[in-house]
């Protein structure tokens, strides 16, 4: 950098890459630069959901009036509840962020499923700086690919 030049302040865009397990926040460098990780949120609940779904058994209920019984049946809705209760978790993290003055700009990289729990649990002010959604599961992938989902210049 020259004696009298001054330098640019640093990007305050975001980039949101999240699935129901997990929501990856990164900062972009500058509007047509790459990204770097600022945060990883987890959701343990959303690996505890379909572990227990895969692992135990539920076993059968006696019926001792009939003689019978019937198989024990898991909540069906128990997915669903695990993934909107962290879409609402991190709707209130960028809200909060917002508040704070941490980002001027936002993009959301996220499962279909997960993008409209999102942008309903934003406040007005926060969904105003959603510059972008992107309904594409890519939270496990790496910064470059994620980058690539998005504008040329954010």
């Amino acid at each position: 950098m020259r004696k009298n030049e001054i330098a640019a302040p640093p990007s305050r865009i975001w980039v949101v890459a999240a699935d129901a397990a997990r929501a990856r926040i990164f900062r972009a460098g500058r509007r047509d630069g790459g990204l770097t990780e600022i945060e990883d949120l987890l959701n343990p609940d959303a690996r505890d959901a379909g572990r227990s779904r895969r692992t135990d058994r539920l076993g059968h209920a006696a019926n001792a009036a009939r003689g019978g019984g019937h198989s024990l049946q898991r909540n069906a809705d128990e997915p669903r509840q695990v993934l909107i209760e962290f879409g609402q978790r991190l709707a209130r993290r960028l809200t909060d962020a917002r508040r704070r003055g941490e980002f001027d700009r936002v993009y959301l990289v996220a499962e279909p499923r997960l993008l409209g729990v999102v942008r309903d649990g934003l406040d007005r002010a926060t969904r105003k700086l959603l510059a972008g959604a992107v309904a594409k599961d890519v939270s496990r992938r790496g910064a470059a690919t994620i980058r690539q989902r998005l504008p040329e210049r954010l």
